[in-house]
This record gives C-alpha cells, sequence and structure tokens, in this order.
C-alpha cells in the first residue's frame, strides 16, 4: 500500500491510504465531493476508518452500466454519492445500480445515497415520493437536495454518519 499526503483542507489532518487507483482508506473528519457546480461534505463524527471510491471512470468504466460518482464504505454503512446537475431521475437510477452492483449484505449495513443537483429544489413533494420510494424498493435511505456553495456553510449543518 502507498501512503498518500492529505490536501491541506477542511477535510483532515490525517494521512490518507491509497488502496488501489480508485480506493482511498481514511479516517479524516470531513469528506469533501465537488463536481461541477455540485458539492457535498460528509462528517466522519467518531473518525471511523472509511473506504472512498471513485466509482465513476475508475471503479467502473467505460459503457458497462450506468454508476453514480462516489461510494464511502465504513464497518457499519455504505454511503453513495452522485452530484448532478438537475436529472434526478437519471441520478436516482445512477445510485440504483451502483448500489446493486458494489453493496455487501444489505440487511447488516446501513445504506445512504445522496443526490446533490446543481438545480434540486430544497424540498419537493416529487422528491419525497421518490425517497420514500426509494427506501421500500431498496431499503436505502434516499436524501435528495440542492447543492451548498463550495465552501462548508456555517449556518447550515454538514451531513453525518
Amino acid at each position: 500500500m502507498k501512503k498518500k499526503n492529505n490536501r491541506a483542507s477542511q477535510e483532515s489532518e490525517s494521512e490518507d491510504v491509497q488502496i488501489s487507483e480508485c480506493r482511498i482508506m481514511s479516517q479524516r473528519k470531513i469528506f469533501f465531493f465537488h463536481e461541477e457546480r455540485s458539492s457535498l461534505w460528509l462528517h466522519n463524527v467518531h473518525e471511523v476508518e472509511t473506504l472512498r471510491i471513485k466509482i465513476d471512470d475508475c471503479e467502473i468504466r467505460g459503457n458497462e452500466s450506468i454508476r453514480c460518482d462516489f461510494m464511502l464504505v465504513t464497518p457499519d454503512a455504505e454511503i453513495y454519492i452522485e452530484l448532478k446537475g438537475g436529472d434526478v431521475n437519471h441520478a436516482v437510477e445512477q445510485i440504483r445500480t451502483t448500489l446493486r452492483r458494489m453493496s455487501r449484505e444489505f440487511r447488516k449495513t446501513t445504506r445512504k445515497a445522496y443526490i446533490i443537483c446543481s438545480s434540486a429544489p430544497k424540498t419537493s413533494s416529487k422528491n419525497q415520493k421518490r425517497e420514500a420510494s426509494f427506501k421500500k424498493e431498496e431499503n436505502c435511505d434516499l436524501i435528495i437536495r440542492a447543492s451548498l456553495s463550495k465552501c462548508p456553510p456555517s449556518n447550515n449543518p454538514i451531513y453525518q454518519y
């Protein structure tokens, strides 16, 4: 395993361990994900060892299937992340396909999925229906939200796991 220095950022002062081209093991406090106009911060409250996997064009390449952007794996949880412009229906299918391909035994782990859209309304009845349906069909909590700015918000909570 090759060690990689982490960036001086909001993420953490601990070192990351590069496991493969697509996988990094870390105990950082903050994981930051950004793509074009969508950003997500996840707070690793207890600083548990977490595997960060870049899914799109890394773990899953080419035209094999649709897939989400990132995945985090802890001993107790799987977290799927899709950063999107605005096509929420397509994002749901990207999460679903990745979850079905990458998930461990779903009865033994908590599963969450975040769809962060640059143009999604903060709350909508359509998104609430999507979230409820996804929970029922996939046994996974789906959270659809509009993206925040590139900096962690001081007055809004960062999502925790």
